[in-house]
Parts: C-alpha cells; structure tokens; sequence
C-alpha cells in the first residue's frame, strides 16, 4: 500500500535526475514566490502566447531538466475562488507530464496569500493524478507506479516537513480509494477485511477488532443482522463490522466515528431499477473514508470530550443538494451549539474538502417517528430519499431516533454532540473519476491541528 514513487526535497533547480519541471501557479510570471530564472520563462512564453495562464503548456528550458511543464490556475477571483483551483491545476499538470513521458518531475509549488495551504493543496494534487486504482495496481503492475520519483523544490527543513504531511494523507486517501473504489467482487466484505489487515498489521498502534459470527451480530448489532441476512448466504459477501481503534496521548477530545460500507447496494428487497444500481458498489465510501482517516494516526494528538459521527454515502438527494465534489454535514443540538459544522467547514476550505452546512429540523424528527401504536421509528418511507422533500436532512434524524441519540439531546442528563457526514456527493461520479477519500483531509485539517501550519 505505498505511493510507489519516492519523494524529495530539492534545493535546486540545477539538480540532476529529473527529467521535467513541474511549475504550479497562480501567475508563472508575477509570482515572486518561485524562482526568478523560471518566472523570466514563463513571461518569454506568455509574449508569444495570449492563453499561456489559461493552458497547460509545455516549454523547453536551459536547465538540466529540460523542459518546463507549466499548469496555471488561471485567474482568481477572491469572491468566489478557493484553495481547489491550485489542487486541480496540479493534478492537471501531473497527468499532463506523464502523457509527455515524464518518469521523474521537480515540482515547484507557488504560494498564494489569500490561500496559505497553497502547496499543500497543489501536492497533494499533484499525488491524486499519480494514483493508480488498486485493481488495475494488481492486474497490470508494470504500469505502477506512473513515475519513480518526484522532487519538491524548496529549503530542506520546511518542504520535508510538507512531504510527511502530504504522505500521510496521502497514505490514507490510498486506503479509502483502494477500498471505496473496487468494484464488488475485488472488495467484498472479506477481502475487505483482509485488506484492511495489511493496512493496519498487528502490533501496531491502531488496534483491529473483527465480529463476523452471526450469532454475535443477531445478538448485539440486531440491525446490521437484518441488513445481512441475505448476503449471508454466500460466504465471501458475509458483513463484517470492524472496530479501529487508536489510543495517544495528551486526550483532550475522543472521536467515534460509525463508517457505513455497503459493498454493493440493491436496495435490499426493493430492488434498485432504471440504472440506478450504477455506481452502488462506491456505497462503502462512508466506511472507506473512516479506515483512511485512521491511517493518519501518527499526526494525531491522543484524542475525552465525546463526539460521534457517521460518515456514509447515504443520499441521492445530497447530490442533488449540493451537487459534485460537496460534502453535507448536520449537527445534532450539543453539537450545534458548538457550532461544530460551520468550524469543520471553515478547516476544510483551506486545504480545498468542501463542506456545506444543512441542519435537522422539528419536520425531519417528525417524519421519521413512529406512525403507529408500538412503533418507535418509522421502518420506511414511500418515496426513495432522492426525491424527498428533505431528503437529506430527514435520514440524518431518522439515525438519532433509531440509535437512541435523542435521549443524549440539550437538555438531557448526558448530552452528546453528533454530526452527520453525507458523502454521496463528494465520495466521486462512478465512471468519471477515482473515489475522492473525502472528507479525510478535511478531518485531518480540522483535528490534526493543519490549520494551523505555514507550508
């Protein structure tokens, strides 16, 4: 499960064994955060070209590279623009490299005021246009990795310390696409199992707990053996649930964090139709996520002060919501009078996963309770949740009713704050691009202190 490539720290642009310059920035010419002999180049070049700050050009150079691959972000506009525009620039330009051939490129990475985890954002971008999914990884390994080495230009103490950030996030954005992305047959719940195995070996500081006798589950996880009941009669598609779980040190908030992953997702016993199971094999990007976001463990701080979340891939009517590339997140009271959701989304805008505030309201408790004498919570709803009224928010309160979280409400004698994470439409499009990892960079912004760091 490495990146297969090797990453360095350059303090040169005269190194050798490199055989490209990869220069991401706002404005090749009028950046003064890049190299002077490199901005002379791209001002030559912008002489002869009227779009050169609109397109990938490549650009032949009097450097041991050779060749200046330059991907701009194009204008920026601070009203409506954000830190993404360097994250596609460099994934743009990494892919474009490697169609020239280019086995070992030197980054430079511009920096921007208005967007102070510029080059953070433009690596790891740089890192999601080198992967490589898992089944094509195994199918077809001389393919992999896509280039050997890549080289940051920059002082050696500051970029080392941007590379081991960018690795382990790297590391577990790897772990949530292997996972989230495979179809059913490569990842079903065993070989799920067993990859996550390899992903967090014994001995090490995250402990792995597996429960997958059905016995246990009918008897203390009732639902999850009703969701399984009949996908158990094959072995290999038998449900597992799975418990990561990391210990630190310094404790001063403890995260417990419910990933849904449903390797593929018929509709149960109402079957999916009109296309609608395309792209139901993503429907474990919600549990993906969580392994992934585990994998960064040795950036984290010991995690007291309780806060549950779930991340899934829950709604149709997320996508609809909010449309691509957005996550939507809900509070529950405790954790709204934090303001929990608009903090998470402020963190996730500086290294480009966004979020978008929703909130439960009294009509999405009511709908979702009881109908009938003896019924706690409504079993089904008539219309699926895409075409909902609210059809976001009302799944977020059916899982405080069904789980028991209403009784830990303001108010209560145990309040516990909740967040909902609906990632169906930031997990990525099935067929159109790889499986994002979100909202792992995002958490790791917010509560592996990020924000806070100049890289």
């Amino acid at each position: 499960m490495s990146l297969g490539y090797e990453l360095h720290a350059v303090e040169s642009l005269n190194a050798s064994g490199y055989d490209a310059i990869l220069l991401i920035s706002h404005n090749g010419s009028l950046d003064e955060t890049i190299p002077q002999q490199l901005r002379d180049v791209v001002k030559e070049a912008a002489a002869l070209d009227a779009h050169l700050e609109e397109e990938i050009s490549v650009i032949k150079i009097n450097l041991p590279a050779k060749r200046l691959i330059y991907s701009p972000t194009g204008p920026i506009n601070s009203e409506y623009h954000d830190v993404r525009s360097f994250g596609e620039a460099a994934r743009k330009g990494i892919i474009r490299a490697v169609k020239a051939g280019v086995k070992s490129p030197l980054l430079v990475l511009g920096k921007y005021s208005a967007f102070p985890q510029a080059q953070l954002v433009s690596l790891l971008g740089v890192m999601e246009g080198l992967y490589m999914n898992l089944q094509l990884r195994e199918d077809c390994p001389s393919k992999f990795p896509k280039v050997r080495s890549v080289g940051v230009l920059g002082s050696v103490p500051s970029i080392s310390r941007l590379l081991t950030v960018a690795s382990a996030l790297e590391s577990g954005r790897l772990v949530a696409r292997d996972i989230g992305a495979a179809d059913p047959e490569r990842m079903t719940p065993k070989k799920a199992e067993d990859y996550l195995r390899e992903a967090f070996p014994g001995g090490g500081n995250v402990k792995m707990e597996v429960i997958s006798d059905e016995s246990t589950m009918k008897a203390e996880y009732p639902l999850f053996a009703a969701v399984n009941r009949a996908a158990s009669v094959i072995d290999r598609h038998k449900g597992r649930i799975v418990y990561l779980t990391y210990e630190g040190s310094n404790v001063t908030d403890t995260l417990l964090i419910v990933g849904k992953g449903v390797t593929f997702d018929s509709g149960g016993a109402d079957v999916k139709v009109g296309g609608n199971m395309i792209g139901m094999s993503k429907d474990k990007c919600g549990a993906a996520s969580v392994a992934g976001f585990m994998k960064l463990k040795e950036l984290a701080p010991k995690l007291v002060n309780p806060h549950l979340f779930t991340v899934a891939t829950l709604t149709g009517h997320a996508f609809r919501t909010v449309g691509p590339g957005y996550t939507i997140i809900l509070d529950n009271g405790p954790a709204r009078m934090k303001s929990f959701s608009f903090h998470l989304q402020k963190s996730g805008e500086l290294t480009g996963d966004m979020f978008e505030v929703s909130t439960i309201r009294r009509e999405d408790y009511e709908a979702y309770k009881g109908k009938v004498e003896g019924e706690d919570v409504l079993q089904a709803e008539h219309l699926p949740f895409a075409q909902s009224k609210r059809g976001h928010q009302g799944p977020a309160a059916f899982l405080v009713l069904a789980s028991g979280l209403d009784k830990h409400a303001l108010g209560t004698e145990i309040p516990l704050k909740f967040t909902h994470v609906d990632v169906a439409a930031s997990s990525g499009i099935f067929g159109a691009e790889i499986a994002t990892g979100a909202p792992i960079i995002g958490f790791a912004t917010h509560f592996l202190n990020l924000k806070d760091k100049d890289f």
